[in-house]
Parts: structure tokens; C-alpha cells; sequence
């Protein structure tokens, strides 16, 4: 039982689910809520793209958020991920 989920709506290029999955996480760790993690990251996705193209919704847009919505508390444990 997963109180919180991240999922796709399409299938989204492997670069671009890389580059929003670490910053999802660094956000996490910063103390975010997963959604605001989330937002933040397309965010920073699209401002650190090289092309329009990979800027376009199809690259980010798919990224979507379920359940508890709460920030995790890392207790210092485990460092970066």
C-alpha cells in the first residue's frame, strides 16, 4: 500500500523522465510537497532545455501525482537518495 504515487499519462522519453525524476527528488529532500516537487521540477526541466523541441509538453507534461500529497521527512538518514 504506496500512500502516494507518481505516474505517466504516455510513454515519456527516457532523458527527459531522468533529468525530472532526479530533480523531483532533490525537491523532495529540500523538504517540497511531492506535488509542489513535481511542479517544480517540470519547471526546471524546461528552463534547462537545449532545444524547443525537447521543451515541448510531450517530454514533461505526462508526469502526474496520486494520493498523500505531504512532504517525507528524511530524518538526515540517508543523505542524497
Amino acid at each position: 500500500g504506496a500512500n502516494s504515487l507518481i505516474s505517466t499519462l504516455w510513454s515519456v522519453n527516457d532523458e527527459s523522465t531522468k533529468q525530472i525524476m532526479i530533480n523531483f527528488y532533490d525537491n523532495l529532500e529540500e523538504g517540497m510537497t511531492k506535488d509542489k516537487a513535481l511542479q517544480q521540477a517540470k519547471i526546471k526541466y524546461i528552463e534547462d532545455s537545449s532545444t524547443n523541441t525537447s521543451s515541448q509538453p510531450m517530454y514533461w507534461a505526462g508526469f502526474v501525482a496520486y494520493g498523500d500529497m505531504k512532504a517525507l521527512d528524511f530524518g538526515g538518514l540517508f543523505g542524497r537518495w
